[in-house]
């Protein structure tokens, strides 16, 4: 559990279709040790009738990209 968390959304794309991709930092701290964190992540999500309906999660946002046919 962190002590202090921030999540945002660095990047919203759509490459089109029914996807979209979305990469997210989150930082924080951890309670017990104090250890920082700082990591971004790529989500792959599929949208239907306005409501997302698959996600998929990648630890190097440039894999979400790729996986969606994005380059960056």
């Amino acid at each position: 559990m962190s002590q202090e968390a921030e999540v945002d959304v660095e990047e919203l794309l759509d490459p089109g279709g029914d996807r979209v991709v979305v990469i997210f930092r989150f930082r924080g701290e951890a309670r017990a040790s104090g250890i920082r964190h700082d990591y971004r992540w790529g989500y792959v999500c599929r949208v239907r009738e306005g409501q997302i309906d698959y996600i998929q999660a990648y630890l190097e946002p440039e894999s979400a990209l790729e996986a969606a046919g994005l380059s960056q």
